[in-house]
């Protein structure tokens, strides 16, 4: 009888604590797909891709589209600017905001950068904001080299 009782009472908290994990799980499962929604969504908006529903055409539409002069143009215009936008692209390192960083995540930024940790707050905000600003700059000269080869 009291085998029984603690027998019982071990698969009653096994259930639970499956349900307590199956929950987490669900909610982590949730929790990422948010997260790789936001980072589709900080992609493909900068670039101005957002992503349309596909409409379905019929046959009739498409004939019209591919038989229109200025429907190739304006596709190929959305082509360039597409292009464009893509290579104009923003990078991980113009989403960083120097001034809200704490000193622990400045010195990390330095870190990554291979430069002095040491210093004051503002010192480090300088330091990091000079680094993002040379980075930046280096960036766009080499998108301006590969635009325009001379």
């Amino acid at each position: 009888e009291v085998i029984a009782s603690v027998l019982n009472d071990v698969a009653e908290r096994k259930q639970s604590f499956y349900e307590d994990m199956n929950d987490e799980f669900d909610q982590s499962k949730t929790w990422l797909a948010d997260v790789i929604e936001q980072c589709k969504r900080k992609i493909l908006e900068p670039a101005g891709l957002e992503r349309q529903p596909k409409k379905a055409k019929t046959r009739d539409v498409e004939d019209k589209e591919n038989n229109d002069p200025n429907i190739a143009e304006v596709n190929e215009n959305v082509s360039e600017n597409v292009t464009e936008s893509v290579k104009k692209e923003s990078h991980p390192d113009d989403d960083i905001d120097v001034k809200s960083l704490k000193v622990v995540e400045l010195r990390q930024e330095l870190r990554k950068r291979d430069l002095d940790t040491n210093g004051l707050k503002k010192d480090l905000q300088k330091r990091l904001t000079t680094a993002l600003d040379d980075a930046r700059a280096e960036r766009e000269m080499k998108n301006k080299s590969a635009t325009n080869p001379e």
